[in-house]
């Protein structure tokens, strides 16, 4: 009989054995070992490993399924009032968001403004 170099037995193998050679725990544990070069018990860590795994994989799925969620912003009035201030200063704008930019022609050249608001300095 060839002997395998490495042999991982499960829990069901070893209670398989125990069952049909009529042996002990430790018994089985010999009667792989004499048939195989090496070999791997299972243990409690095992089971505790692969519990904790499968609780890995289903964490992430739950996390993929939840997905982004969308925010509704309030509108910024101070923004919109300081964009129509300057859109009304020039004839050739075009306001393409009511909030940030505004695209104008100025002596035949195209120019966009975009508005940031900066948050207010961290106190120290």
């Amino acid at each position: 009989m060839a002997k395998e170099k490495v042999h991982k037995v499960t829990a069901e193998e070893l209670a398989k054995v125990m069952a049909e050679k009529s042996l002990s725990r430790e018994d089985a544990e010999f009667w792989f070992i004499d048939h195989y070069d090496e070999v791997i018990f299972p243990d409690e860590n095992d089971n505790i490993n692969d519990m904790l795994k499968e609780q890995r994989k289903v964490a992430h799925v739950y996390d993929k399924k939840k997905g982004s969620v969308k925010r509704e912003r309030k509108p910024d009035e101070d923004k919109r009032e300081l964009i129509k201030i300057i859109a009304n200063a020039f004839e050739n704008c075009e306001v393409v968001n009511p909030e940030r930019q505004i695209d104008l022609n100025y002596l035949g050249n195209h120019y966009s403004i975009t508005l940031t608001k900066h948050r207010p300095p961290k106190e120290k």
